[in-house]
């Protein structure tokens, strides 16, 4: 979903919306809003909720999240359309306040007791979420052959697409289904052709979206009813990290295989996240620096102009934090003068809302 401005017209693009009625009763009796939100202190003690808010064109509009305080993950990903209408039951998304339930019949309840926070604390986070098995969507009949990216050159190009369920589960030195860009410049459905390289952060070992003045953008769109992409460069940003469980690390940067279940080694700070290729299939990433960058400094160079030269990207220039002990990056050198290596760009707000279908590669 985005908005913009240009020569002083307005143009938006906000996807497919539909209608999600939960009928939530508030503590006061009366019914939650069309914004998802019950009046302030009004909400019944099993329910917990999240107040965020968007701005459009200047003027903020605000809506809540909310789940049951026995939660449990339900459903599974991506949403399902089918006859123009989306499939509730198939969202990945934590048990609904009472009554709501997207299956239909009574809000289900979890078995024995409380459940485990998803998101590592006492309550789920609003945040990308991701299953506990690894997330493999269909790659059709499309022609595939394979690559070992570890057999590759450290910031080599890279112009096909990746296998989502590889992309998610497989390692440098272990073979990866790839095939063809479309007509159009798209993946195939259930392939990707990399993560979208994120600012400051290692990141994934296959990072697109580079230009060549050293700043990132991808974009997907469609014309005529055909899908049409643009993924910028792409290339091998090889790290390899040793995980605490003698693995290594996946092509999606992450160790460990499931979100809740990552195998970083001590010292290795990390985010989880995900994002939807143009299909809106979800696949996963991760971003990992050092616990200790404030000393250790950061590595690369300010410049993003020397992050692409001859074809290649010199992956030693990408200005981050100090990368995890072990990487093939190399360690950090300059002074910090950042208070935190937070992300600084929200990536997205997990909900059973109406935009569901932003593709964001």
């Amino acid at each position: 979903m985005s908005s913009s401005t240009s020569n002083g017209v307005r143009s938006c693009t906000y996807r497919k919306c539909y209608v999600v009625k939960m009928d939530i009763t508030c503590k006061d009796d009366s019914k939650m809003k069309i914004n998802g939100c019950c009046p302030k202190d009004q909400w019944n003690a099993e329910c917990s909720m999240y107040s965020k808010s968007q701005t459009f064109f200047g003027t903020k509009a605000s809506y809540c999240l909310s789940y049951a305080k026995k939660y449990k993950l339900l459903g599974s990903m991506p949403a399902v359309q089918t006859d123009g209408k989306l499939g509730l039951s198939s969202i990945k998304a934590y048990t609904g306040c009472a009554p709501f339930n997207p299956a239909g019949g009574a809000s289900p309840s979890p078995s024995g007791g409380s459940s485990p926070s998803p998101s590592g604390g006492s309550s789920p986070s609003p945040g990308p979420v991701t299953g506990g098995t690894v997330n493999c969507p269909s790659v059709g009949s499309v022609d595939t052959s394979t690559v070992q990216f570890g057999s590759m050159d450290q910031g080599a190009a890279f112009n096909k697409c990746i296998a989502i369920c590889d992309f998610n589960s497989k390692t440098l030195s272990e073979d990866v289904r790839v095939t063809d860009r479309m007509e159009g410049g798209c993946c195939p459905s259930g392939f990707i052709p990399g993560a979208k390289y994120y600012a400051k952060y290692q990141g994934a070992q296959v990072v697109c979206g580079f230009k060549d003045d050293g700043s990132v953008a991808l974009s997907t769109g469609s014309s005529n009813g055909k899908k049409t992409c643009s993924y910028n460069g792409c290339y091998v940003q090889k790290q390899n990290l040793p995980c605490s469980d003698d693995s290594r690390q996946l092509i999606n940067g992450c160790c460990g295989k499931t979100k809740g279940s990552r195998t970083f080694q001590d010292g290795c700070l990390s985010y989880d996240y995900t994002l939807n290729n143009a299909y809106n299939q979800r696949y996963e990433y991760c971003l990992s620096y050092d616990k200790d960058y404030g000393t250790k400094g950061w590595t690369g160079t300010a410049e993003a102009t020397d992050d692409v030269k001859d074809g290649k990207l010199h992956t030693g220039n990408l200005y981050t934090y100090t990368p995890c002990a072990g990487s093939s990056v190399g360690g950090g050198g300059g002074s910090s003068n950042e208070a935190s290596p937070a992300v600084q760009t929200t990536v997205g707000v997990f909900s059973v809302i109406a935009v569901l279908t932003s593709a964001i590669m």
